[in-house]
């Protein structure tokens, strides 16, 4: 079970960002991150989880199937408590 902490929800937006940009170059970008740090993040959550979240094999970058089940759960969750 992972503690909620500000780097958690970095790293959770580390996560959306990537299959949104397709590549960790242009999520750090977006982020104001540089590209080491956007990977640890990522590998901080997939470890935490204990399992992968990308598929870095394909290009564009997409989420495992594991991974997409997690990101409709974030957007189930964003809906709920964000507003608009």
């Amino acid at each position: 079970r992972m503690r909620t902490t500000s780097s958690n929800i970095v790293a959770w937006k580390v996560f959306v960002k990537i299959p949104e940009t397709g590549s960790l170059s242009r999520a750090a970008i977006e982020l104001a991150l540089s590209v080491s740090k956007l990977s640890r993040l990522l590998a901080q959550i997939e470890d935490d989880l204990g399992e992968t979240l990308i598929d870095r094999s394909r290009r564009p970058l997409q989420p495992t199937a594991f991974g997409q089940k997690v990101l409709a759960k974030l957007r189930t969750v964003s809906a709920s408590v964000l507003p608009g």
